[in-house]
């Protein structure tokens, strides 16, 4: 019997551990937003804000970025959440990015260590013709990104420490996404 597998379907989920959701609760509650309901709505337990990290799926954690952009009015808070979020701890790729000389040492110690914390997180970084760096953020498993807050988090994040590292506010040329063009930008 020949079965035929649709490698275009996100794999069964397992959830990992993420800071993410915590500092979210935490950016809400100093802004005065009753994030309860939404807590509810992804299980997170009722001392997520006090935690480092709580586990999630992927998908579930594109979910509730979409979800805290519409209780905030904000259908790009994604892009935004990485210059503000609190965070208690880093991880170690933004560790070891932040103690390197360079940009170009800082990206290639993200692209090695990142998985280490994501196992599904993979980042690849390239120096092509004419001196142009290229950074890319894939998830294993979905060939089509997770969602779109995801990849909007991830770019944000990403532009958020090569501006940093670089001390310059145009970190980037050109930017493409996986998920399709919003309606209404």
């Amino acid at each position: 019997m020949l079965r035929l597998v649709d490698r275009t379907r996100t794999p069964k989920e397992a959830p990992s551990p993420w800071p993410l959701p915590p500092a979210l609760m935490r950016w809400l509650a100093a802004r005065g937003v009753d994030a309860s309901l939404l807590a509810a709505r992804f299980a997170l337990p009722d001392d997520a804000a006090e935690r480092d990290e709580v586990p999630m799926t992927p998908t579930a954690l594109d979910e509730l970025l979409d979800a805290a952009g519409a209780l905030v009015g904000e259908p790009y808070l994604a892009l935004q959440l990485p210059a503000e979020l609190p965070f208690r701890r880093y991880g170690l790729h933004e560790l070891a990015a932040r103690a390197s000389g360079t940009v170009r040492e800082a990206m290639e110690r993200t692209v090695r260590y990142a998985s280490l914390i994501h196992p599904r997180m993979v980042f690849t970084f390239e120096v092509v013709d004419g001196g142009e760096a290229r950074w890319r953020h894939q998830m294993r498993g979905y060939p089509r990104g997770v969602g779109r807050a995801s990849n909007e988090y991830a770019l944000g994040a990403a532009l958020l420490h090569l501006r940093r590292a670089a001390g310059a506010p145009d970190a980037a040329r050109r930017v493409w996404f996986m998920h399709p063009r919003p309606r209404h930008l």
